[in-house]
C-alpha cells in the first residue's frame, strides 16, 4: 500500500495516507478491498479479491477517483450534506469518508472520465472507516488535509 499510494504521489502530486486504505481494509473484515465483481459477498456486493496486487490496483483507482472528485466537488457537497441535514438517513458534514461512501462523482485520469458510484453500500462505512483511521493517526481532529 504504501508504494502504491508513493506512485500516486510521484505520478499525479497528490498524496494519498496508506493509512486510509488500510482503514478501508479493516473495515471490509477480509484482508481484502473486496473488489471482486466474480467473487460476490452473500449479500451480492463486490467480494474478496484474492489477488493482492489486482485488489490494491481497484481499490486504489477508486479511492483516488473518489479522493479527486472531494477536492473538486467537497466544497458543494459538504454545504450539501450539513443543509440536508434535517432529511432522514442524512446526518454529519459531508467528510471525505462520507463522500467516499455516498453515490459520488469519481475522477477517472487515465480515462479523463467522470463517474459516479460508491465504495460500499453499507450506510454506515464511512462513518467505520473513519472510526479506524483517527486510532491509526493518533488525531482527536481530522481534516482533508490528513488523507490527501
Amino acid at each position: 500500500m504504501w508504494e502504491a499510494t508513493k506512485k500516486i504521489q510521484e505520478t499525479y502530486d497528490i498524496q494519498i495516507d496508506p493509512r486510509f486504505l488500510l482503514a478501508i481494509i479493516v473495515q471490509e473484515g477480509t484482508g481484502s478491498f473486496n473488489t471482486s465483481s466474480t467473487n460476490r459477498a452473500a449479500d451480492g456486493e463486490h467480494g474478496a479479491e484474492t489477488n493482492y496486487a489486482k485488489d490494491l490496483m481497484k481499490a486504489n483507482s477508486l479511492i483516488f477517483g473518489k479522493i479527486l472528485g472531494y477536492i473538486y466537488y467537497g466544497q458543494e457537497f459538504r454545504q450539501a450534506v450539513v443543509k440536508n441535514n434535517k432529511l432522514s438517513g442524512i446526518t454529519g458534514k459531508g467528510d471525505v469518508f462520507q463522500y467516499c461512501n455516498w453515490f459520488t462523482p469519481i475522477l477517472r485520469m487515465k480515462s479523463k472520465r467522470v463517474e459516479c458510484g460508491i465504495y460500499a453500500s453499507d450506510n454506515r462505512w464511512g462513518e467505520n472507516v473513519r472510526k479506524i483511521y483517527i486510532p491509526l493517526v493518533g488525531m482527536k481532529l481530522l481534516t482533508m488535509n490528513n488523507i490527501c
